[in-house]
């Protein structure tokens, strides 16, 4: 496995696919990418015979040479959100964890004191299905 952007980041696939204009690529929970039209519903092709070994907290994604490369999740923050049913979390740009109610209007509200310390460009925050906020390099 090759190490190409950062100590997160590491290739896992030697598989090269070649990207088409008009699709997206992801990798399957069977561990094969696929090539899906953009702005259309319904189930991608698969583009690769090789499997990826898919394992617990990475993000796996098809970088932009066309290679499947992983991404280690990271925890950021140490309180934990009590998620309610019918809202969305997100961590915005000042650093804190808001709540906001989906598909009604209403105002967002913050549900965190501690605030997240973000990075710089090509990082994705986010709240996870624990409650934590995590950290992820984007590979693309």
């Amino acid at each position: 496995m090759e190490n190409i952007e950062n100590e997160y980041t590491e290739r896992v696939g030697n598989q090269k696919v070649t990207r088409k204009e008009g699709y997206l690529y992801y990798v399957g929970e069977d561990g094969y990418v696929y090539e899906v039209p953009k702005n259309e519903e319904g189930d991608g092709v698969r583009v690769t015979s090789e499997k990826i070994e898919i394992k617990k907290g990475y993000v796996y994604c098809v970088d932009k040479e066309g290679y499947v490369v992983r991404t280690k999740i990271l925890r950021v923050g140490n309180q934990k959100v009590t998620r309610k049913e019918g809202y969305l979390y997100y961590v915005g740009e000042d650093g804190y964890v808001y709540e906001v109610p989906k598909n009604e209007k209403g105002e967002r509200v913050r549900v965190t004191s501690e605030k997240i310390e973000r990075k710089k460009e090509g990082y994705l925050y986010y709240v996870n299905k624990e409650g934590y906020v995590v950290e992820v390099k984007l590979c693309f």
